[in-house]
């Protein structure tokens, strides 16, 4: 769903920052 595809994006943009 597109709620579990926003909450990816979120992790991979916080983990790529980190």
């Amino acid at each position: 769903t597109a709620n579990v595809f926003s909450s990816l994006l979120v992790v991979y943009i916080v983990v790529f920052v980190q």
